[in-house]
Formats: C-alpha cells, sequence, structure tokens
C-alpha cells in the first residue's frame, strides 16, 4: 500500500534517523533510497532542530498525539520544495517512545494554484473547477454557497444537490461535533484553519478521510461572512499509514510468536536480533547468540558453510534456500533455511525443523527405490481401476511404458483366456475390503501371453476409507513351463527307472535265448525241419534286444561311447540309407551348416536320432512331400535364456528336421515324449521313437523342441553343447574275422544260464574256461590260477564282490592281465561307466557268440 501511495510515507527512530521510505519520498527528494533510509530527517528539513517539531511538537508526539505542517524540504539539488507532514508517533511494547510514521506531501502544485488565483479570478475560477481536490464555500450557517465538480468524483453527488444544503449533515456523526466546533472557533477569531483531518459520508454510505484547508471570507466593512475551502481526499494515505503501523505491529507480534529459528544477521556473520523462540530451537540461549558471530556460537566447519550461504544471499540480492543436518547432542536434526535480504548489509532468516519430513521423505525414497527396483510387477489403480502408476518391471515384462498404461484400465492386458465372472470376482473381493490372490493369463505388448501370480489389495487412508488398490505381480510363465519340464522328466523318470531295473534281467534271458538259438542254428541243416523255427526263434529275439535298447536309451541307462564329431559328416554319410528307407514320392534334403561346431556323441545314436525323425516325418506325409534336414551354429546368450525356460547359455550344434506334413495338435503336441505314446495305427509303431530321441539328447546333454501346428507341418530342433575341439575322422566300421584261441579265461558271472552259455561258447572256439558264480570265487580262482589266467571276463554286478572289486584286486598283485567287463546294465551297474573312462574293454548284453569272440581276441591282441 504504501509503496503504491501517492504522498510519501517515511519511518523515523527516536534519534531521528530515517529508518524506511517510499519511491513518493524518493521521487520527492532526489536521493535514492539507500540514500534516505540511515539519514538524518534534519538533512531534508535543517530548520527541524530549531523549530517547533523539536520543542513543542515532539512533546506532542511523545505524549502520543499526531502533529502536521507545512516545512520546506531541500532537495536532494539544493532546491527547497514547501511540503505539507502529518506526523504519527510509535512506541515499543515497553511505552517508551520510538520514533514515528510521516506522511508527506508537494505542496508545489497548491501554492501555485493559490498564486494563480489572485492573479486571476478568471484562472482561478478555472483552476478551481479543473482540480481533483474538492473547493468548496459555505456561509456562517454551514450551507454550501459554493462547490466545483469535484464533489461528484470525491464523494458521489451533483453540484446541485449540496448548494443551499449544510455541510454538516455530510460530515460522519462521529467528527460533527468536532466540525461545529471547528467552524465557531474560526468565525469567532476570525481565521481559518489548515490540514484538519474529516471524514466525510459518501453518497454510497462509505467514509472518506480528507485533510480540509479553509480561509475565512469577509464583507466590505470586514465582517466574516463564510469560508472557503479546499479538502483533499487522504482516505488511501490514511490507510496506507495504519496498514504500515499496522503491518508493524504485526510484523513485531510474528516475530515474537515465531516457532521456527527466526534471526536477523549482518554480512560478517553476527547474530543483530533473534525472535525469543529461535535459541531454545538452537538449543543456545539468548545471551549466547546475540551480538555473537557464527564462529562464536558454532564449530568452524558449521559456521564457514552457514556464513557462506548467507554472503551468498547479500551478494546476489535475493531470497535462497538451503538444506541442511546439524547434530545437536546425540541427535542429527536436520533444517530447512530461508535468507531473504534486509538491507545491503543484513538478511533475515528462518529456519524450520524439517527432521520429521525429512526421515519420513528418506523412508518414502527408500520405499520408493525398492518398488521401483523390484522384481515383481506393482500397479497402482484408483478406486475406479484406473492405472496410476506402474514400477519398472512392469513395463520390461509387459513391453509397455508408464505413460502408455497411465489412466487406462488394466483390462488393455486381458488375454481372453478369463471370462467376466473371474474379473468379477476379483473386483467383488477388493470393493469389499478383502485381498485377492490367484494366477491371471495377460497379454503383452507384443501379443505374447504370460501367467502372473498376483496379490490384489486395497489401500486404505487413515480414515479406513478405501482410496486405492494395489497390485504386486509375478510372472510366473518360466516356472510354469519349468514344473511342466519337471513333470514330464520325473515321468521320464519313473518309466527310466522301471525299464532300467528290469533291463539287466532282461538282457540276461536275452543273452541265453539269443545265445543258444544261435548255437543250434549253427549245429543244424538249413533242410532241417526245425531250422525254420529256430529262425523265427532268433528274430523275435533281435526284436526284443532292440525293444531293451530302445527302453535304455529314452531312459539314458544305454551305454553311450562318446567321440569329438562334426554332424555334418554323419549326416551326410546317412543321406543315403534315409532316402532309401522314406521313399522316393519323399524330397529330402540335407542343408549343410557351415563351419559346423564339434560335438561329443555317440556316433550311432546320432544316426539313431536322424532315422526316428525321418520316420517319423516320412509317416505325417502319406501323399508325399519334402523333409529337410538342415545343421548350424547357434549362439544361446543369458536374455534368451530368460525366456525360454529349457535354454541354457552356451554355444550349440542345432539339428532341424522339417516336414510339411500334416502336423500336430497341441494335445497329441503335450505327449510327444511319453512313453508308448503313438498316434499310428496298432501294430505300426512302438511309441518308442520320440522316447528314445529325447532319452538321447538328455544323454549328450542336450536340449530338444518340437514345433508344430496341424495341416502345416513339423520343426523338430535338437541342440548339442558344442566342444573346442576337431571332429574326428569317421572311418567306415569293417568288423573283423572272427577266430577262436588256445588261451585260459576266467569268465565271472552270477547268472547261471549266462554263464553256461559263455563257457560253451568259448569252449567251442578252442579256449580253456575257468568259471566262477561270483565275485568272490572269481578272486580266489584266480589267485590260485593266477600263472594259467590269460584274461579276465567280468560282469559288472554280482553277488558279494562285483566286477570293478574284482578288478581293482586283481591290479594290486597282477597289473597288467586283460579284462573284458560285461553287463546288461541297470541304474546301479556300470553308471556310464568307470569302464568307457578309464579305457577298459566292455561288451554289452546281449550279444552274440560273434560278438563275443571277436571282442575276446581283439582284448587278447591287443
Amino acid at each position: 500500500v504504501t509503496e503504491n501511495s501517492v504522498h510519501g510515507m517515511y519511518r523515523v527512530n527516536a534519534d531521528g534517523i530515517l529508518k524506511f521510505v517510499n519511491q513518493a519520498v524518493v521521487a520527492l527528494t532526489g536521493y535514492s533510497q539507500v540514500e534516505l533510509e540511515g539519514m538524518p530527517i534534519s538533512k531534508l528539513f535543517p530548520l527541524v532542530e530549531t523549530n517547533e517539531i523539536s520543542t513543542a511538537n515532539l512533546a506532542l508526539l511523545h505524549s502520543g498525539k499526531t502533529i502536521s505542517g507545512d516545512k520546506t524540504l531541500t532537495q536532494k539539488d539544493g532546491t527547497s520544495v514547501k511540503t505539507h507532514f502529518s506526523c504519527v508517533p510509535l512506541f515499543d511494547d515497553s511505552g517508551i517512545y520510538s520514533g514515528f510514521i510521516g506522511s508527506i506531501m508537494d505542496l508545489t502544485e497548491r501554492l501555485e494554484a493559490e498564486k494563480a488565483l489572485t492573479e486571476s479570478r478568471q484562472s482561478y475560477r478555472s483552476l478551481v473547477e479543473s482540480t481533483a481536490d474538492w473547493v468548496w464555500a459555505i456561509d456562517l450557517e454551514g450551507s454550501h454557497t459554493f462547490s466545483n465538480a469535484s464533489i461528484k468524483a470525491l464523494l458521489g453527488y451533483e453540484v446541485n444537490e449540496v448548494l443551499g444544503e449544510s455541510a454538516f449533515p455530510l460530515m460522519h456523526p462521529d467528527d460533527l461535533e468536532s466540525g461545529k466546533e471547528l467552524v465557531l472557533s474560526a468565525v469567532k477569531e476570525k481565521r481559518g484553519w489548515s490540514n484538519v483531518e474529516i471524514r466525510w459520508l459518501h453518497k454510497d454510505g462509505s467514509v472518506r478521510v480528507f485533510e480540509s484547508s479553509a480561509r475565512p471570507l469577509f464583507d466590505l466593512n470586514g465582517e466574516i461572512t463564510g469560508f472557503t475551502g479546499i479538502d483533499r481526499d487522504i482516505t488511501e494515505h490514511k490507510r496506507a499509514q495504519e496498514a504500515l503501523l499496522k503491518s508493524e505491529f504485526d510484523m513485531r507480534t510474528l516475530f515474537n510468536a515465531m516457532t521456527d529459528i527466526v534471526f536477523e544477521m549482518d554480512y560478517d556473520g553476527t547474530y543483530i536480533n533473534i525472535a525469543p523462540t529461535s535459541p531454545e530451537l538452537m538449543f543456545l540461549s539468548a545471551e549466547n547468540s546475540i551480538g555473537k558471530t557464527l564462529h562464536q556460537v558454532f564449530p568452524k566447519a558449521e559456521a564457514d558453510q552457514f556464513l557462506s550461504f548467507i554472503r551468498r544471499c547479500i551478494d546476489e540480492n535475493e531470497t535462497i534456500s538451503i538444506e541442511y543436518p546439524l547434530v545437536i547432542g546425540e541427535r542429527t536434526v536436520w533444517f530447512e533455511g530461508r535468507a531473504t535480504p534486509k538491507t545491503e548489509n543484513t538478511v533475515i532468516y528462518i529456519a524450520t525443523d524439517i527432521t520429521d519430513r525429512k526421515e519420513a521423505q528418506i523412508e518414502r525414497e527408500r520405499l520408493m527405490m525398492a518398488i521401483e527396483q523390484a522384481a515383481e510387477t506393482i500397479v497402482i489403480t484408483d478406486t475406479q481401476g484406473m492405472i496410476e502408476y506402474v514400477n519398472p518391471a512392469f513395463e520390461r515384462i509387459t513391453g509397455y511404458t508408464r505413460d502408455e498404461v497411465i489412466g487406462r484400465n488394466p483390462s488393455m492386458l486381458a488375454s481372453g483366456k478369463h471370462d467376466d465372472s473371474f474379473f468379477r470376482n476379483i473386483w467383488e473381493a477388493i470393493t469389499n475390503g478383502e485381498n485377492w490372490t490367484g494366477r491371471i493369463t495377460n497379454r503383452k505388448k507384443n501379443g505374447s501371453f504370460f501367467t502372473e501370480e498376483a496379490t490384489i489389495s486395497p489401500v486404505r487412508s487413515t480414515s479406513g476409507e478405501t482410496i486405492n488398490y494395489v497390485a504386486v505381480k509375478r510372472d510366473v510363465t518360466v516356472e510354469i513351463k519349468l514344473e511342466e519340464q519337471l513333470r514330464q522328466a520325473q515321468k521320464m523318470e519313473a518309466v527310466g527307472q522301471l525299464a532300467g531295473g528290469v533291463a539287466h534281467d532282461f538282457n540276461n534271458l536275452l543273452q541265453v535265448i539269443n545265445g543258444y538259438t544261435e548255437l543250434a542254428l549253427a549245429e543244424i541243416n538249413q533242410e532241417h525241419s526245425t531250422y525254420e523255427f529256430i529262425q523265427e526263434i532268433a528274430k523275435a529275439g533281435d526284436r526284443a534286444q532292440s525293444l531293451v535298447s530302445q527302453l535304455l536309451s529314452f531312459s539314458r541307462r544305454q551305454i553311450i561311447n562318446p567321440v569329438d564329431l562334426d554332424l555334418n559328416e554323419v549326416t551326410a554319410k546317412l543321406m543315403k540309407m534315409i532316402r532309401r528307407v522314406i521313399g522316393e514320392h519323399i524330397h529330402c534334403e540335407f542343408i549343410p551348416g557351415h563351419e559346423l561346431g564339434t560335438i561329443q556323441a555317440d556316433s550311432g545314436q546320432m544316426e539313431q536320432i536322424l532315422m526316428n525323425l525321418c520316420v517319423n516325418a516320412r509317416d505325417a506325409l502319406a501323399g508325399g512331400g519334402r523333409i529337410s534336414i538342415e545343421t548350424g551354429n547357434v549362439l544361446i546368450d543369458a536374455e534368451y535364456a530368460k525366456t525360454h525356460p529349457w535354454a541354457k547359455p552356451g554355444r550349440y550344434v542345432l539339428l532341424s528336421v522339417t516336414d510339411d506334413g500334416c502336423g500336430m495338435d497341441k494335445n497329441t503336441l503335450a505327449g510327444i515324449f511319453d512313453p508308448f505314446f503313438t498316434t499310428k495305427s496298432i501294430g505300426k509303431g512302438t511309441g518308442l521313437g520320440m522316447s528314445t530321441v529325447y532319452g538321447i539328447v538328455k544323454q549328450h546333454h542336450g536340449e530338444i523342441q518340437v514345433y508344430s501346428e496341424p495341416a502345416k507341418g513339423t520343426v523338430v530342433k535338437i541342440y548339442l553343447p558344442v566342444v573346442a575341439r576337431r571332429a574326428a575322422d569317421i572311418a567306415s566300421k569293417v568288423d573283423s574275422p572272427v577266430t577262436g584261441g588256445a588261451e585260459t579265461i576266467l569268465v565271472a558271472e552270477d547268472d547261471d544260464m549266462v554263464r553256461n552259455l559263455t563257457k560253451q561258447t568259448l569252449v567251442m572256439a578252442g579256449y580253456t574256461v575257468i568259471d566262477a558264480k561270483n565275485g568272490n570265487e572269481a578272486l580266489s580262482l584266480f589267485i590260485k590260477h593266477a600263472d594259467k589266467v590269460n584274461l579276465l571276463m567280468l560282469d559288472v554286478v554280482m553277488p558279494g564282490l562285483g566286477g570293478k572289486e574284482v578288478y581293482d584286486r586283481v591290479l594290486e598283485t597282477h597289473p597288467d592281465v586283460p579284462t573284458l567287463f560285461c553287463s546288461g546294465y541297470s541304474h546301479n551297474a556300470i553308471h556310464t561307466g568307470f569302464v568307457l573312462d578309464s579305457d577298459l574293454h566292455f561288451i554289452q548284453k546281449p550279444y552274440s557268440s560273434q560278438s563275443l569272440l571277436r571282442k575276446i581276441r581283439e582284448v587278447l591282441d591287443s
């Protein structure tokens, strides 16, 4: 208000020093605000020390009276200006006089107007009508005899409304008596009045404050006939004065009542003034603060930092803020401070204890950091279900950015796999204040499905009202796939254990059946009436042997002999046989990969995989079609493995077999690796083909994936780990001729029929045989005939000592004795073997007499 006032406003302390001036004073004096504030009032009014202001008027001020008058003011350039002043005294809380608030106005215009009036009545009339002040004349009864038009703007009356009417009814009721007394005294003393405050009533009922000056009018006889005067509207000026006084009072009251730290400080860091409560908040007493410097109150480091802050505020002449901790006793207190320049050398500083807020903020930031970094998806919606927040995990899993989903409903992720009742049940639960937990299948931005395990809960305010809903969701898509794989593995393992558990006994039986059948066929003529019957027995035995071999393959209990292979070479050599098997009506092509990596695998089992896959593809192409066999190098990285639970990071050789046949639906595809599962008609398949492929791949530490859709064909992809070695050349296998010998062989076999068959076969070939029923007997017989024994033939699993234990005991005294191990292989037998790992000789049951004799000769001659 004071800054916008057209009148000069200023404040003077008890010592006569100017402490405040507004812009009107600056304009009037020619001095700057900085020059005026701190200047003695006597510099503007040179006679102030010798005139009545310092005597009678000062006494009036000290007694609480308001004084006013006209004085000559000296401007900065030395020019003298006639002014009118008004002073209102100020007192401190103790009632002691502390200065005054004054107003000042330039009388130059008014004096010039009065001069002009004397020079020309016409000019006077014109000036009276043009002035913004109210010019009037009244007779001795107080009735208006003249009014200029300004009364309309100032009090709302037309001139003709007041002419001839008494002026007293226009006065404020509280000023009526003093107004009449003023006129009567002036008549009596034949004088006027100057700068008297009078409150007039506006036509609209509002109160306006005027400063009134008047002079008497005389007739020719020198008798007073009335008064003429001029009233200036000082309502805004008075309001500014009152506002300034109130502001001063309010500021003092506020300063004294502040519950924050409030103080005034200079550029050197000295406390000038401190609010009464501040020392307590700073854990300091008032006497230890005012007049002291920061370095006298705080440690040097804290004092230097804070002094730098204060000086920056003064130097930059702008309000600045700071947050800082102070260690007070054993407690760290956080403050938020705000420094505002007061003068060119001082600041007002206000600091608030924000420890609770800071700790809450730190806790909130810690919570937000946890939410932002959580692996689980977190979604917060309003009570209408519209998304207000999602964390980065949501963006990573769904593919949607935060900006794309804010303000939308989570139903945007709907996969279509749940009906309306599913979502209705969720909404009913959470709107009833309950938590909902379950699995939801949703759709990502790229269209793929994923399953989440979600907990959706209402968020309540302190009053118990639901204000949000929060969903914490975990992507369990990979887990579900892993669970499916685990169930598949457990199922395969269960069947494998069954197959492996009986394989040893089956192989012993087949050894006897096939062995004696082979001996019988060798003893009779092909024209014999039973020859054909025995041949059928031999064929059945071969089929049984093949079936047991398949059982062992898918159960991963088949003995393998892995070598470093080039899968391109294996496939190329097998292509001729594959094309012959699948038939000329099917086009089969092989696309070898460039610079294919080396794998460690059993060559025969790789051929078995290829043959099984191609036969299956052939059966899906009853009317003809195309089969593609392709190899290539593949690198699976960690990122790919995250979204494909079957995959493990590493370098692989990929073998893929693709056909454009009938394909499979999802139900068929789900059971493709199950043992004895087949879609072929009775008698057309055992259901062990894909099970065998699965077992071989797993036994080679590989992975297999099948992709198929009805009428769109099938793709089988097999990933086999790469080894950092060059592949060995695969030579065509040429069986050595079968010959016998005259050496002595110690045979240890717990199955009587197998032992007798083996003994008979070896004796017929010219060998001398010492047979043992178990491992203990074998060790005893070897010790007795050690000098005669040329070879040990040991069954791996026997009662008492097994073949491995017998072998270890023999090595202690005869480290060079040749040994041939044999087994039908069950889970507790070789366990892929110490035999192969130790580069020992092994023959797997059931074996033919030709295979046995060839292997015996190979061991003895090596």
